[in-house]
């Protein structure tokens, strides 16, 4: 990268058109070649860290936050069984619903006037 900043400014001083194009395209590689490493790493460390977690040390950290913000768990974690890898389908909005949205943009514009 150090090389390529250097070319970039003997390019410009040189204003050689050809020289700036070679430098900036040497540039954009090497960038492209930087993102896909940082990419790379990132996904690495976040996979490594979130699978050695113990299961047994994000419970009592989840039991810690709620004790600390007075909430009541109960064994509603315990019923939740595992996480799906699919998301919700989404749903058909209802004459009801829609009617009801209809109500809440109609006090929202009394509102605002």
């Amino acid at each position: 990268m150090k090389g390529v900043v250097q070319g970039m400014g003997q390019a410009l001083q040189s204003m050689n058109v050809e020289k700036i194009s070679a430098t900036m395209t040497a540039f954009e590689q090497q960038f492209e070649d930087m993102e896909v490493i940082t990419d790379t790493i990132s996904d690495t460390m976040n996979t490594s860290t979130s699978s050695a977690t113990p299961q047994e040390d994000v419970d009592s950290l989840i039991k810690m936050v709620a004790d600390e913000n007075q909430l009541e768990l109960g064994a509603t974690l315990d019923d939740v069984g595992s996480v799906g890898t699919t998301a919700p389908e989404s749903k058909v909005e209802t004459k009801g619903e829609a009617n009801g949205e209809d109500d809440l943009a109609a006090r929202l514009e009394a509102l605002r006037h």
